[in-house]
This record gives structure tokens, C-alpha cells and sequence, in this order.
């Protein structure tokens, strides 16, 4: 998960380049839904949904600066 810190390195950074970090975020997010089908173990299940709500709400976060970008 990004910090504020961290979010803030973000904004500087060239817009292909939060585009390419938002592609790889999702597709992150897919690999685990995909995970997520096949898997039996609550423990594990759990784990997966965590770390899948933390992709989307740093996801949220990058297209959130990007969406900023677009409307200056």
C-alpha cells in the first residue's frame, strides 16, 4: 500500500508511466481473483482478499492522480 509519502513520489512521476503502474496493479488484481477460484483453505482465502482490497484501494489511488491530470 502507498503511503502519503509515497503517493506524493507518485504525482511527480510521467503519466505513461501511472498508466503502467495502474495496468500491473490490475492485472495483480486478476491473478488473484483467478487464485481465489480454485483455492479451498479459509486461511488462504482470507490472505487473498486482503491483499486484493489493498491493490484496489491503491489503484484507486493512482487513478485518482491520473484522473486529476486529466482535468488540468
Amino acid at each position: 500500500m502507498l503511503t502519503d509519502r509515497s503517493l506524493r513520489a507518485v504525482k511527480d512521476r510521467d503519466e505513461h508511466y501511472l498508466w503502467d503502474y495502474a495496468s500491473s496493479l490490475f492485472r495483480m488484481q486478476g491473478v488473484l481473483l483467478e487464485m481465489e477460484k480454485t483455492e479451498k483453505d479459509p486461511d488462504v482465502l482470507k490472505d487473498i482478499a486482503t491483499r486484493a482490497i489493498s491493490l484496489a484501494n491503491e489503484l484507486d489511488a493512482i487513478l485518482a492522480i491520473l484522473e486529476g491530470s486529466l482535468d488540468e
